[in-house]
């Protein structure tokens, strides 16, 4: 591996944006105490993270292919060790919302330029690696509520778990400064006819409707699973939490039996039989009664879900006529729309009816990306899109 300091400065730093991310929900009760927050109040901390990262990924694709990946993302991710720092002293409940927003917003440019810097540092195994940027991301998303949990459970304040992180970030940045990241053949910055480009691109275009439904069934399985697990199964909250866990170490196990596989196997092959796989489990969920059958149906949901969103990314970055900074964030965004849509109308389904009924809908949205797939994608024959017809 070409690179190798920084390939692996880079897995870390989605470790930290992974455990920043999912210590949220251990720590919620918590921050809500101590801003004496109503549930519903509370609710709002997930939302100003999701609206600030879906807004401010879309913009630093555009910068990074204007001024290159690296200075945007140490800019990012010293801006996120500052508000990791600056989010337990927040004076109120607005400043914490304003600090989630940002922390969500760079959060999301460092999440998208360093998968896009991984591509650029193993330009010759691009999708393997993007693939096992992810598994990194995994490690951190069941290490980060661990550790969470442990913290609170020994009295300690919630506000230790984001200066740990501030710490590790600074060390990360510091890291960084010092790693070279190659500029890809085909970033060449930004112009509007890019974007004229990026719309005529029916194959990118539709890549990024396959982000959307995979991102927005993804949130809304493992989100709701707790949910569906308490009402049908009657779970209580420390086996529902270990249902999670086991989600996403079926996760992690998946993305590595993945990259493997990317070496062996095309990439639309792969998004085919994961995502027929993961819409026959996430059915069974939904019709499975046994108490033993739905922890093998949560780890074969795991396994099924893990690899389809690097491999979409690799994909679509296969296929766009734009910038690579620009197309990762472009499908980063699409993700972003997704969970922001398909979450809610499973709680929209799930209070007219029953969650198990909620869960047919990622079954479907996960079943229409294999559709898609089948019907209108294929491999490039060589290179990139971008690399072969730029622009004018």
């Amino acid at each position: 591996m070409k690179n190798k300091f920084a390939t692996w400065v880079n897995f870390v730093i989605l470790i930290v944006i992974a455990m920043n991310l999912t210590i949220i929900s251990p720590l919620l009760e918590s921050i809500r105490q101590s801003f004496s927050l109503s549930i519903s109040q509370s609710g709002l901390i997930f939302t100003a993270y999701s609206v600030g990262f879906l807004i401010f990924v879309l913009i630093g694709g555009v910068i990074a292919d204007r001024f290159g990946k690296k200075p945007v993302l140490l800019s990012a991710l010293s801006a996120y060790t500052l508000l990791l720092f600056a989010l337990p002293y927040s004076a109120g409940f607005s400043a914490l919302c304003i600090i989630m927003f940002l922390l969500g917003g760079f959060g999301g440019i460092v999440e998208g330029m360093t998968m896009a810097a991984v591509s650029d540092l193993n330009p010759q195994n691009s999708g393997f690696y993007v693939n096992l940027s992810q598994v990194f991301f995994g490690v951190g998303a069941i290490v980060g509520p661990i550790l969470a949990g442990l913290v609170v459970s020994s009295g300690l304040s919630w506000r230790v778990c984001y200066i740990g992180l501030g710490i590790l970030s600074i060390c990360l940045t510091a890291a960084l400064v010092i790693c070279k990241i190659p500029k890809a053949v085909s970033d060449r910055g930004f112009s509007p006819a890019d974007l004229k480009y990026c719309l005529k691109d029916v194959r990118f275009l539709l890549v990024c409707v396959c982000m959307l439904l995979y991102t927005g069934s993804e949130v809304g399985g493992w989100g709701w699973l707790c949910t569906l697990l308490k009402q049908k199964y009657s779970f209580g909250a420390s086996m529902s939490s270990i249902a999670v866990a086991v989600f996403w170490g079926g996760m992690t196990i998946g993305r590595l039996i993945c990259g493997s596989l990317t070496l062996r196997f095309k990439t639309r092959d792969l998004i085919i039989f994961l995502s027929v796989g993961s819409a026959v489990v996430t059915a069974l969920s939904c019709f499975i009664s046994s108490n033993v059958a739905i922890w093998a149906i949560i780890a074969c949901m795991g396994l099924t879900y893990s690899s389809q969103y690097p491999l979409l990314v690799s994909f679509g970055d296969s296929h766009s006529s734009v910038p690579s900074g620009t197309s990762f964030a472009t499908m980063m965004g699409s993700g972003g729309v997704g969970s922001m849509i398909i979450p809610y109308l499973m709680g929209v389904i799930g209070s007219a009816s029953t969650m198990s009924a909620a869960m047919l809908l990622p079954a479907v949205m996960l079943l229409l990306i294999g559709v898609i797939f089948i019907a209108y994608m294929k491999e490039p024959k060589t290179g990139k899109p971008s690399e072969i017809r730029k622009p004018a």
